[in-house]
């Protein structure tokens, strides 16, 4: 397997796997498991492995340049699905066909690994051909998007919640090419027509409530924006919010996320101070701002110089929606580690215990001591309606190392989990991803 560095590697036309983030959650009471979740249980408490793969790009090339390597194994009979979509498809325009011909077969191979039968894959591609694509603008991408180190506009991942298939997933900055214009400086408009069509689509649950009511709050007005360019000396403006889709069990479950900074420096005020005026306008529906308080107090305490710098939703009914609090931290260590997900020492207990106890062993597979990533230590508290006490889940940036060094020890950790089959088949399953760019390092370019 080659050693994929995001920083470092050359583009195969607009993607490179790399493997670099490891999601462990932690519960930090009994009552929080809950098998209706889709979590596993281990002896009564609550864990949670999740390892993102991730396709992103340093830079996009174009397909007569270099998407041609894209042409699938004829002989997988997923990516001959795609094939066969692919044949007789329209595109609106130029860029969208590039942008699919760059991206299909790999997200093909995606779909295939989370056992989806042929029906759900076809109306998947279905989806990322008719609504993703579209939403990713120009082609090579013009428009910086601060949602990945290399600045490319979507996301790739699969989420292991347990010893079953895993959930693929995609993030999407939307853009348009009214984009950045005076027609839509700010790119909310083009957020909303792409919220507006995916609830024409009717996705089962798929509610906009959260949407209007969190960029009400937090999206700057394009006076303040042009005033925030001045004093901060940024040219573009980078994205304010994006969106996130898990592709599960026939539907889709989507997710937006918000910027902090933007609304906060318009306005003068704390991001802390914008969250809990926001929240307590919905927490009549939401009911998390317990929670909340308790997660932005220990920020407050023991993060004073690096508030909350974005937080996230579901686009479901407002009763029903999670709600995601985002840190970053420069400092690699245990000891900031145990307090993140102990909320600065307040949370303790056996069920506690067990989880860092659980949580060390991980971090001592992949030998963090030993090293300083180049990323930062990020970790966000998850927290569901009428929920107290909120879950950890903390990001191992590990990109600095090779995919078999990490691909290894991510093995042994769903082994050590009890995920048996899992883990046998965790390097073939990146190796099988990995045939749509293997073409391109064979090439000697």
């Amino acid at each position: 397997m080659g050693n994929y560095r995001p920083l470092e590697v050359e583009p195969m036309s607009c993607w490179n796997l790399t493997l670099t983030v490891l999601v462990l959650s932690l519960g930090t009471t009994n009552y929080l498991s809950s098998p209706v979740r889709g979590e596993p249980i281990f002896n009564g408490f609550h864990e949670m492995a999740e390892y993102a793969v991730t396709a992103s790009s340093r830079s996009a090339g174009t397909t007569k340049q270099i998407g041609a390597q894209l042409t699938p194994d004829n002989k997988d009979p997923y990516t001959r699905a795609w094939k066969s979509f692919s044949k007789y498809a329209c595109f609106d325009c130029e860029a969208h066909r590039q942008w699919w011909n760059d991206s299909g077969a790999l997200i093909a191979r995606f779909l295939n690994i989370t056992n989806a039968d042929i029906h759900e894959q076809y109306q998947y591609l279905l989806f990322v051909r008719e609504v993703i694509i579209p939403a990713l603008g120009p082609y090579p991408p013009i428009r910086r998007c601060c949602m990945n180190v290399t600045e490319v506009g979507m996301e790739l991942s699969l989420n292991f919640q347990g010893p079953e298939k895993p959930v693929f997933r995609v993030s999407v900055d939307p853009v348009s090419k009214i984009t950045g214009t005076h027609l839509d400086p700010l790119n909310i408009d083009t957020v909303n027509g792409m919220v507006a069509r995916l609830a024409a689509i009717g996705f089962k649950g798929f509610d906009r409530t959260l949407h209007y009511h969190f960029t009400r709050e937090f999206c700057m007005p394009e006076q303040s924006m042009k005033t925030y360019q001045q004093d901060s000396g940024e040219v573009k403006a980078w994205s304010q919010t994006i969106l996130g889709f898990d592709f599960k069990d026939g539907n889709m479950v989507v997710k937006q996320y918000i910027w902090t900074r933007h609304a906060s420096r318009a306005s003068g005020l704390h991001p802390h101070a914008l969250i809990r005026r926001a929240i307590s306008r919905v927490d009549d529906q939401m009911r998390c701002s317990a929670a909340v308080n308790i997660v932005l107090e220990y920020m407050e305490t023991f993060n004073a110089d690096m508030p909350v710098r974005f937080f996230s939703w579901d686009l479901v009914d407002p009763s029903k929606s999670r709600l995601k609090l985002y840190g970053i931290a420069h400092q690699w260590s245990w000891a900031k580690m145990r307090e993140v997900c102990t909320l600065g020492g307040t949370r303790c207990g056996p069920v506690t215990d067990r989880n860092i106890s659980l949580l060390r062993r991980l971090w001592d597979i992949l030998e963090l001591d030993g090293m300083t990533p180049s990323m930062p230590f990020t970790w966000h508290y998850e927290i569901h309606p009428g929920q107290i006490c909120p879950d950890v889940r903390t990001y191992f940036a590990i990109c600095d190392r090779s995919d078999e060094e990490v691909a290894q020890a991510v093995s042994q950790w769903f082994e050590l989990l009890g995920w048996h089959e899992t883990a046998s088949s965790y390097l073939d399953t990146l190796r099988y991803l990995q045939q749509v760019v293997l073409c391109y390092h064979s090439s000697g370019e």
